[in-house]
């Protein structure tokens, strides 16, 4: 059932048999996509139970996650307004068109850094992937 979503709620789910990431205003239950996932699971980990919004486009700006990851929607961030959304994705990609070899920047409400070997995951989906999956 696709509902509105907390932070606070997706804080909760950050092992790997219980992977929930916010993309870009957005939540996604990932649990099933760990063991796609090509940078392999603890990349995956990185993101999960948090906002991985510029993790992301940092390493899959490239990637239509609106295809390969609809059967994992569980629906909006809670409180997140369409405008702030839209602020917030062009603020990750004008960051990362401007800052690419900066890995010092805070992308989380946990302020964690990001560094070098973090960020360098594999970003070529699976062909068995989530897009494939009869559910998510």
């Amino acid at each position: 059932m696709i509902r509105p979503i907390t932070l606070e709620e997706v804080k909760q789910h950050k092992t790997a048999d219980d992977c929930w990431m916010v993309l870009n205003g957005h939540v996604f239950n990932l649990t099933e996509y760990c063991d796609y996932h090509p940078g392999g699971v603890k990349k995956l980990l990185l993101g999960c139970g948090r906002d991985g919004t510029k993790l992301f486009n940092h390493t899959h700006s490239w990637v239509n996650w609106e295809h390969l990851l609809q059967k994992c929607y569980l629906g909006p961030l809670k409180h997140t307004s369409i405008s702030e959304v839209n602020k917030n994705i062009k603020k990750n990609k004008n960051n990362n068109n401007n800052n690419n070899n900066d890995n010092n920047s805070n992308d989380n409400e946990d302020n964690e850094e990001l560094n070098e070997e973090e960020i360098a995951a594999t970003v070529f989906p699976a062909p068995e992937g989530p897009q494939n999956a009869s559910k998510c």
